[in-house]
C-alpha cells in the first residue's frame, strides 16, 4: 500500500496554497494581503529569470519530471537555455511536496509559455519575475555596509550613487529587467533627505507593502514548518 506521507506526486498549486492556509496559524496563510499582481495565477505576464550563479540564461525543460531532473544534474532532455528576462506567460503552479523540497524550504514549479521563442516548459516559481505596476509603494532596509542608493541615470556608474540611509520608501514609476547594463527601477524617493527626487536604483532587497519581495511572486519558497 502506499503510504501518503512519502509518496511523490504533483498536485495544483491554488489546491495546495488552500491546504496551507487551512493548516497554517502563521501570517503567510492570509492570502487577502498579498498584492494581486504578486500571485502566480493562469494568464499571468512575468520575466524569466535566470539559473543562478553568474549566469544570465534560465532552463526550461518541456515536462516538470525533466525539470527536476536537471535540478539534480541528471541528463534531462527536453530542456533549453533561454536569454533571461524574456517575457512569459503563467500557465499553471505544480507542486510535488516531496520532488520540490530543498532542505527546508519547498520550491513549487511553473509551467510558462515563451511567446518569443514559440515554446511552453517548466521551470521554477522563483525563477520567474513578475511584471510591477506603476505606482507601487516599495521599501528598502540597509544590510550590513551595503545601503539602497539612488542613481541620476540609468546608465549612471554604481559609484556615483546617493546614499538613501538606513531605511527609505520609493513610488515605481516603471520597472524593467530586460537591460544588462542598467539599472532595471525607476522610482520617486518618498521620504528622507532625498524625498521627491526621481533616480534609479537596483531592484534587489525591494519589498512591497504586503511584506514580499518584489521580484518575486508569492510563496515561490515556502518555509516547511511540518
Amino acid at each position: 500500500m502506499c503510504n501518503k506521507l512519502t509518496a511523490s506526486f504533483s498536485i495544483p498549486f491554488a489546491f495546495f496554497l488552500l491546504l496551507l492556509s487551512v493548516t497554517s496559524a502563521t501570517p503567510e496563510a492570509n492570502e487577502n494581503k498579498v498584492l494581486p499582481w504578486r500571485k502566480p495565477m493562469a494568464g499571468t505576464h512575468a520575466f524569466l529569470g535566470d539559473d543562478g550563479g553568474g549566469v544570465n540564461t534560465a532552463t526550461v525543460c518541456d515536462t516538470a519530471d525533466r525539470y527536476r531532473d536537471w535540478l539534480k544534474m541528471e541528463s534531462a532532455p527536453g530542456c533549453q537555455t533561454f536569454q533571461h528576462d524574456l517575457p512569459v506567460v503563467i500557465e499553471v503552479v505544480l507542486f510535488d511536496p516531496v520532488r520540490d523540497t530543498v532542505g527546508s524550504i519547498w520550491r513549487p514549479i511553473v509551467k510558462v509559455h515563451i511567446p518569443a521563442r514559440n515554446f511552453t516548459g517548466y521551470t521554477q516559481l522563483l525563477g520567474v519575475h513578475p511584471v510591477v505596476p506603476s505606482g507601487t509603494k516599495i521599501h528598502f532596509t540597509r544590510v550590513g555596509k551595503s545601503g539602497p542608493e539612488l542613481y541620476d541615470t540609468a546608465d549612471a556608474a554604481q559609484n556615483t550613487g546617493h546614499d538613501l540611509g538606513e531605511k527609505v520608501s520609493a513610488t515605481v514609476l516603471s520597472y524593467d529587467p530586460t537591460s544588462d547594463d542598467k539599472f532595471e527601477l525607476h522610482v520617486q524617493i518618498d521620504n528622507g533627505s532625498y524625498a521627491g527626487r526621481r533616480g534609479w536604483m537596483l531592484s534587489l532587497g525591494a519589498t512591497t507593502d504586503d511584506g514580499g519581495e518584489m521580484d518575486q511572486f508569492d510563496k515561490a519558497v515556502i518555509e516547511n514548518r511540518r
